[in-house]
């Protein structure tokens, strides 16, 4: 990142695995959750009254403690694409009384903050879900002052610390979906989901669509669905104003198949019964009526 794309602000990355790691561990859930806002409200380097935004806010896990020590002269942002957690930070702010924070629901490539506002922006845990990373860094660095602080931080597993991002990313959308990587990647190749685009940094950017279409395999995988019928429900899928009679059809004859399965397996279960019943199992394999049922005549 160059110094004039940056607005001279101090970037501080720092990764949960370690970032925080020196001080000894508080002895309650509470007291860690409460430790750790502290420290990250210190490493944002703010005063009571600035001005700093949460980009990807939730229901408020930073934007509530942030609102309080910036007090009634500062002002927080919080920012998220979620309506359902915006609704609870709503509930929350009002349940606390806080009136200095500013809720706003951004976009998938902007999170609208104000220009050159900005003393800090915090974001937590939110890097990993966005989709066109160059673009919202721009704007986040647009929106902070000259010498603000921008802190990103993100957990991360120790078998992963190694990994480039995008192998990151591909596990990080193999765990949303329930899919592994690797079938992930077959899908793309086959063509049943395309193939995602490159970000500016040539990262794969895998977008909400993507997440939708690959849980929407994975239930038509789980009822046995063939990748011919998942094919061609996706087809039907993109049609909304289709009538849902071919959708029907290819249930209905995937029902019916595995219906003469289950007929199948009984009837074979049936057999296997009446094989395991013509051999106690304490003679000689010579003398097995299993063995000689099995055997060509």
């Amino acid at each position: 990142m160059s110094a004039r794309a940056a607005r001279s602000a101090i970037l501080l990355p720092l990764f949960l695995c370690g970032a925080f790691s020196q001080p000894p561990q508080p002895r309650s859930e509470e007291e860690r959750a409460a430790d750790l806002k502290k420290r990250v409200i210190e490493t944002l380097q703010l005063r009571p009254g600035d001005t700093a935004a949460d980009v990807g806010c939730g229901d408020g896990f930073y934007t509530i403690p942030l609102a309080r020590f910036l007090g009634p002269s500062g002002n927080v942002y919080a920012e998220d694409i979620n309506d359902a957690a915006l609704v609870k930070l709503r509930e929350r702010l009002d349940k606390e009384g806080l009136q200095n924070v500013e809720v706003i629901k951004g976009a998938v490539d902007d999170p609208e903050l104000p220009a050159s506002r900005l003393d800090a922006v915090l974001i937590v845990n939110a890097y990993h879900e966005m989709t066109a990373h160059e673009t919202m860094f721009r704007h986040v660095m647009a929106a902070l002052k000259s010498g603000g602080t921008f802190v990103l931080m993100e957990g991360i597993w120790d078998s992963r610390e190694g990994q480039s991002r995008e192998e990151q990313i591909k596990h990080h959308v193999a765990k949303a979906t329930g899919i592994k990587v690797v079938t992930i990647r077959y899908y793309e190749q086959i063509g049943l989901v395309p193939a995602p685009a490159r970000s500016e940094g040539n990262y794969r950017s895998y977008n909400q669509e993507h997440l939708r279409r690959l849980r929407f395999i994975r239930r038509c995988r789980d009822l046995g669905f063939t990748l011919l019928q998942v094919r061609e429900l996706l087809r039907l899928l993109s049609k909304k104003n289709q009538e849902c009679s071919e959708v029907d059809r290819i249930t209905a004859r995937h029902l019916a198949d595995v219906e003469q399965k289950i007929s199948d397996l009984r009837r074979l279960s049936k057999e296997l019964h009446r094989l395991s019943a013509c051999c106690r199992g304490d003679g000689l394999i010579a003398d097995c009526r299993i063995i000689e049922a099995l055997s060509p005549i």
